[in-house]
């Protein structure tokens, strides 16, 4: 593979696990966890909550396929997917 290809490769592996965290966490959720991601959107405000949740659930010691230099990073980038999608379904878009 060139390395320009490889690239894209492993940004689509990064990008489908992240619709696949956020869609599966999202299912997990109450209604009340929702209001309250809704309420509070900024992902940084979740890092010690759902951020920590999905970085132990989901990335820490797990064999991804891809490179991840900074787990907690990745956690905030699928928690700000979820709270997009909930923001999807309350104002009718796609996400």
């Amino acid at each position: 593979m060139e390395d320009n290809s490889w690239r894209t490769y492993m940004a689509n592996r990064e990008s489908e696990f992240v619709e696949y965290v956020s869609q599966d966490v999202l299912l997990q959720l109450s209604d009340e966890d929702k209001d309250f991601l809704l309420e509070h959107p900024d992902p940084i405000d979740h890092h010690f909550g759902l951020g920590l949740y999905i970085r132990n659930n989901y990335i820490h010691g797990k064999k991804l396929g891809f490179f991840i230099f900074r787990p907690d990073s990745l956690s905030t980038t699928i928690v700000g997917r979820v709270i997009e999608m909930l923001q999807g379904e309350k104002f009718g878009d796609e996400g």
